[in-house]
């Protein structure tokens, strides 16, 4: 941690650094062994900067950072300026219309990741696998992930290639605390302390500009012999995360422009002299096959030369995930965007709409010649003018002046639905249909939509499982350790403080309640547990389920499976019909059904507590049905490191 002086000076966001403070920055000083990799490390970066910035068939004859800018104005409905001055600024925005539709339709999915465990022998430890799914979620509420899901989904249609970086991050912020009420004196004080954050997982869309690849004919992102991502940072920023390494010191408090992407569009006109000024260049590369990790500051290296990239990537992988929408070839590594597959027919369906709106303008002021020999305004064409001396046949009309013609409007209509063909009808993004339209037409329409929406579903969904797969190994990397230590009255001793969350669910048998996952040290014996929940469940209200995981385990040992499959949300309608459907097909299997189970789905599709909803015998729902006491979880375990890492107060649980 740093010390406070230190983080006193590096904290200014933006700093005014003259000559003289340019010169106390000493250089970093680099072994002969460093300075040959990073000379090597130079090369790769230049050459996955040229290979990227070239053009490219596959981006339409344009380099990388073009078709990136086509797509974003053509996504964000971009007005050009006039080229003439009787033009009209016309933009229909068909494309952005479109990407809307699916975006909501995407965030009415439930895309959440199922988390399976298997130990050595293949054998699935239910209460585990809920365990670490339960964290999962956890972490991605504290995050705010909802919303980052919104945006790298916006981001995989308006694109057609989304990067998603997972880090864990360890930082630390600066506290002041008041001596006394502020009462609007001046004459006051505050003493500061440097804290640190709570170690947590965290997930940040990375801007295409700012990822470069290092074979772009390698489709599959884990086989990318290296990868790099540059972004701009405040210096203060960069003090609170690297202002305890050795050589944050050399680091210039001017950005650099290492990769010089200055020179493309989004840097030259958005970033000024003044943004420069305080600010850091962070590049980040990864070489997964060498397992080599470096971080560049403004050109200085902050890490030693061949550090592990196992080290930031418990997985082993790249700590960057990349998901197409639709893929251009096996050898390219982008893909297609949802603009790149309609701008070019909402460009002529926009022209078509200014010159129909220019025509009638033409039909309604017809341009006229003047015969008459005089200067006249143009305000005797308008409706109700009286003019004198004026003969009307020495202004005669030029040209057509019939309007917008029905071929005209056929073609207008023809380019509609061919942009409508490739991407979403009307009907399914919610639009009443125009004319005479048959309930048989509909369901046709929206079947042909499902078969065009399958893919982006697909591609969404599968974002989501390789992001789950990041966010799980740093789980089952990091959870595990103590975040703070207490001092143990008992035994007059510091003892370790590890991590406790809480999530609402539906506990099975027992209705709405909280689940909790707790990490100790020593756990409990089940009848513990079991109290341990009473007294919790008489103190919330609510039912309460608890598990606990031994700090010492090992789960990086187990084998883990990520599952996402992609339905509508709970709450939605559809799933209220869904289950309507179901229960009036279960009716044959009458005398065998489960009326308990079916209750319990019942209340929760319709979002009520299974408990309170229907009556229960006294007695009923004490013990939970828990999915542990499957003859598969009471099954002997082979993985002794495990073995006695996880229990729940359920009967006969493999771990006991």
């Amino acid at each position: 941690m740093p010390k406070l002086e230190d983080y006193l000076k590096n904290a200014p966001y933006t700093l005014e650094t003259g000559d003289d403070e340019k010169s106390m920055i000493e250089p970093a000083k680099y072994s002969e062994k460093e300075e040959e990799r990073l000379k090597l490390l130079q090369r790769e970066i230049n050459y996955a900067m040229e290979q990227r910035d070239s053009q490219h068939d596959e981006f339409d004859g344009m380099d990388y950072v073009t078709w990136w800018e086509s797509n974003e104005k053509a996504a964000m409905t971009y007005i050009p300026p006039k080229k003439n001055k009787e033009d009209t600024n016309v933009v229909s925005g068909t494309t952005r219309e479109k990407m809307m539709a699916i975006l909501a339709m995407l965030n009415n999915l439930n895309l959440s990741s199922d988390v399976q465990a298997f130990d050595d022998q293949n054998l699935e430890m239910v209460e585990l696998g809920e365990a670490v799914e339960e964290i999962m979620q956890k972490t991605e509420y504290l995050e705010g992930d909802d919303e980052k899901k919104l945006l790298r989904q916006y981001e995989l249609l308006k694109q057609g290639t989304v990067f998603v970086e997972e880090l864990w991050i360890e930082d630390s912020y600066l506290d002041k605390k008041l001596s006394a009420k502020f009462t609007g004196q001046i004459d006051i004080s505050w003493t500061n302390r440097i804290k640190q954050r709570l170690p947590h997982p965290e997930r940040n869309l990375i801007s295409g500009l700012n990822v470069y690849l290092g074979d772009i004919t390698q489709f599959d992102m884990s086989k990318e012999p290296y990868v790099f991502t540059r972004e701009i940072k405040p210096y203060g920023w960069c003090a609170e995360v690297f202002g305890t390494w050795e050589r944050f010191q050399n680091v210039p408090r001017n950005a650099g422009d290492a990769l010089g992407a200055e020179r493309t569009p989004m840097y030259s006109q958005k970033r000024t002299d003044f943004q420069r000024k305080g600010a850091v260049e962070i590049i980040r590369y990864q070489n997964k096959f060498s397992n080599e990790f470096q971080i560049l500051l403004n050109g200085v290296a902050m890490l030693p030369v061949g550090f592990p990239l196992t080290e930031v990537s418990p997985g082993g992988g790249y700590t960057l995930e990349k998901q197409t929408l639709e893929p251009i070839s096996e050898h390219f590594v982008y893909g297609k965007s949802l603009p790149s597959l309609t701008k070019t027919m909402q460009q002529v369906y926009d022209e078509m709409l200014r010159l129909a709106i220019l025509k009638t303008q033409k039909s309604f002021l017809p341009p006229v010649a003047n015969l008459t020999g005089r200067i006249l305004s143009s305000r005797i064409f308008m409706p109700g003018k009286m003019t004198f001396g004026v003969d009307p046949t020495q202004l005669p009309v030029l040209g057509e002046t019939d309007g917008v013609t029905v071929s005209e409007f056929q073609m207008i209509k023809e380019i509609k639905e061919r942009i409508d063909a490739s991407t979403l009808n009307p009907v399914s993004a919610g639009q009443n249909p125009s004319g005479r339209v048959t309930a048989t037409q509909i369901l046709e329409v929206q079947k042909q939509a499902q078969l065009v929406l399958g893919l982006i579903v697909f591609g969404a969904a599968l974002l989501e499982k390789k992001l789950g797969s990041l966010r799980l190994y740093n789980v089952v990397e990091h959870w595990l350790d103590p975040v703070d230590s207490t001092v143990d009255q008992v035994r007059g001793k510091l003892k370790n403080k590890y991590r406790v969350i809480n999530t609402e669910k539906n506990l099975e048998g027992r209705g709405i309640g909280q689940s909790v996952v707790e990490v100790a040290e020593e756990i409990p014996e089940p009848f513990q547990v079991f109290q341990e929940e009473k007294a919790l469940s008489r103190k919330t209200g609510k039912p309460v389920r608890k598990t606990y995981i031994r700090s010492t385990a090992d789960l990086t040992k187990l084998l883990w499976q990520i599952t996402v499959v992609p339905m509508e949300k709970k709450s939605s309608n559809l799933q209220k019909l869904l289950f309507e459907d179901f229960m009036r097909s279960a009716e044959r299997f009458a005398p065998d059904l489960n009326l308990q189970y079916l209750e319990e789905r019942f209340a929760t599709v319709w979002g009520e507590n299974p408990s309170k909803l229907f009556k229960r015998q006294a007695g009923a729902g004490l013990l939970p049905l828990e999915a542990g006491s499957s003859q598969q979880s009471r099954t002997p375990t082979a993985a002794s490191q495990i073995g006695q890492s996880v229990r729940t107060n359920a009967p006969g649980i493999a771990q006991e």
